[in-house]
Parts: structure tokens; sequence; C-alpha cells
């Protein structure tokens, strides 16, 4: 899958099921497979939750919490929807097995990108 078609799964969830301007998932399991599920405790140095395929977590941002939705691949790609500032970024790697897998990405989004966006706000 190239760069820009996992982006578009992202803008898809972002969007409530929604592209260009057609439903072509109901807005209700997109709300249902982002509701946490299960909560893991250290993965990624922090508390996530899990939904239907789904990760929540949350970044801060100065003294603001901003909470996004990821979808992990292996080797380091990821999927990042923050709802909160209509974004979504997508990431590649290729740290198959290495042992900080895609820590990289969360904190591209995490000290770049959510800063650089919401202080643009």
């Amino acid at each position: 899958m190239r760069p820009r078609d996992a982006a578009k799964i992202g803008q898809l969830v972002l969007d409530r099921g929604q592209w260009n301007g057609q439903q072509i998932v109901s807005a209700e399991w997109i709300a249902q497979s982002i509701t946490p599920r299960f909560q893991a405790v250290g993965y990624f140095g922090g508390t996530l939750f899990y939904g239907y395929q789904w990760w929540m977590g949350r970044s801060l941002a100065g003294d603001k919490e901003i909470k996004w939705i990821g979808a992990f691949g292996w080797g380091g790609q990821r999927i990042f929807i923050v709802p909160e500032l209509d974004l979504v970024m997508m990431t590649t790697a290729a740290q198959y097995g290495q042992p900080k897998e895609g820590l990289a990405a969360i904190d591209i989004l995490s000290n770049i990108v959510i800063p650089s966006v919401r202080d643009a706000r």
C-alpha cells in the first residue's frame, strides 16, 4: 500500500466513514472501532488503549493533552489521526524487528507535528 493510500484510510476514519461526501463506512462502525476495548500499560512507554485494529493514545503539547488514534504496521508504518486538530499523519519506516520499532513516528507526531499544527491555529 502506498503512503498516500494509507493516509486515505486515516482520512476516512477522521471523517467518520465519509469520502468525498459519500458515506462509505457506517459512522457507527467507525465510532465502535475507535472505542477502547483493552488497556495496554507500558506499551511504547505509556498507556494506550486498543479498539478494533486501532490504538488510542495521547501526546502532550505544552500543558495540553491531545488524543490521537493510530494504526501501527510492521516495521514502523504508522497512521495517526488527531481529531481535535483535523489532522492525519502517515509515516513509513524499515525498522523491522527493531526493539524500538516505530517510536520515531510517535516522537515526530508528539514533538514536531502536533505543536506546529496547534500553534498555527
